[in-house]
């Protein structure tokens, strides 16, 4: 892939207040991007992509764009995965996915569950993982997956949400991409 790829993700944790509505809208507008259901890929209109087919989840949970990203078979997915461990939702998604021989795929998303219990997770208490992380632990691995925040930053421990329940921090929103787009050191 040429050219720097940013990607970011961005959870809006509800959109049921009107004054946060109105300022994630405008804000999108301000990026004239296009809203649908419960998971969005924004792309910059100077980025070259040439999507060939477009996979969207009837419970928005999902979407999947496969094309030619700066001429190279590339697959682009977003998920928001349910807050109970669902492992047939996982395979549900990761079926959808297109030939993944052919394609370099960038995964994001809330998976809604934290892959690493000890760097994943503030709580000093033991913890393990979900079926799901197991799962999806095995997808990452099958396909050459690596997690770009974990390769630049091993042992960091920055969290995308905060239990009030448990008063405990998760990273539970994740990246995934290809082995091939990780630059070599």
């Amino acid at each position: 892939m040429k050219g720097n790829l940013n990607l970011i993700c961005w959870n809006v944790k509800g959109l049921n207040h009107q004054v946060k509505r109105g300022k994630v809208f405008t804000h999108l507008k301000q990026l004239r991007s296009g809203i649908a259901r419960g998971t969005a890929i924004l792309i910059d209109s100077d980025v070259p992509l040439e999507s060939s087919n477009i996979i969207s989840d009837k419970n928005g949970r999902f979407i999947i764009v496969s094309g030619k990203l700066y001429n190279k078979s590339d697959i682009l997915a977003n998920v928001y995965a349910p807050n109970v461990d669902d492992v047939q939702f996982f395979k549900r998604f990761f079926s959808q996915l297109p030939d993944l021989n052919s394609h370099s795929l960038v995964l994001g998303g809330d998976f809604n569950c934290y892959i690493d219990p000890l760097l994943d997770r503030s709580s000093p208490n033991p913890a393990t993982p979900s079926r799901s992380a197991g799962y999806i632990k095995s997808f990452l691995a099958d396909y050459r997956l690596s997690d770009p925040y974990r390769f630049l930053y091993p042992t960091g421990r920055e969290y995308s949400f905060f239990s009030h329940v448990h008063h405990t921090f998760s990273r539970i929103d994740y990246f995934f991409v290809d082995n091939s787009l990780i630059p070599e050191t």
